[in-house]
């Protein structure tokens, strides 16, 4: 008889403790980080960054951010813009956006990738405007090089940063300044 009533209570209280479990699992949620990503997870005013594995979130008060930490390709083709001597110039050109800093680059970009792509154009656009463009070899890799260190100081305040720029095509068209002349 003790048998049978220990035998119903520790079904009771199993049965109890499984419902519980499965409420409180069903609350939560596994996130899988996997070794190119990072996960950033919010605490309140609080971030940090969680090493690739299974990590399990409550998606209402501490929600985890995957971020894909790869090397993203972008190309602009035939890019338009004026130089410091206000020759017009196109330029087609291609890099790689890298995070650098994952929880800056939650925290401050909407859109990753998208995002980053706007400030890179209007980066380009205010380094084309400081450069003086030589179409040769030597000019092309200087130019890169310069473009790549003046929208690295704006996005690494954003938590990214381009790498291995590299010009493809360039034309320039020198402006001609016609110097009045008068005869006499």
């Amino acid at each position: 008889m003790r048998a049978e009533i220990f035998g119903t209570v520790f079904s009771l209280v199993c049965l109890v403790a499984t419902v519980i479990f499965t409420i409180r699992m069903r609350q939560k949620k596994a996130v899988h980080i996997f070794d190119y990503q990072a996960g950033v997870r919010f605490n309140g005013a609080s971030c940090s960054i969680l090493p690739p594995g299974v990590h399990f979130t409550n998606a209402s008060s501490d929600p985890i951010t995957v971020v894909d930490m790869r090397p993203h390709q972008f190309i602009f083709e035939r890019q338009l813009y004026k130089d410091a001597l206000l020759s017009s110039f196109v330029i087609s050109l291609g890099g790689e956006l890298q995070v650098c800093d994952a929880q800056l680059a939650v925290t401050t970009l909407k859109n990753l990738v998208d995002d980053s792509l706007v400030l890179i154009q209007e980066g380009l656009r205010l380094a084309a405007s400081h450069s003086i463009v030589d179409s040769g070899d030597e000019g092309r890799a200087k130019l890169a090089s310069s473009f790549t260190s003046e929208l690295n100081d704006d996005l690494r305040t954003k938590g990214v940063e381009v790498r291995e720029i590299e010009i493809t095509e360039l034309w320039i068209q020198q402006v001609r300044h016609s110097i009045p002349t008068t005869t006499n």
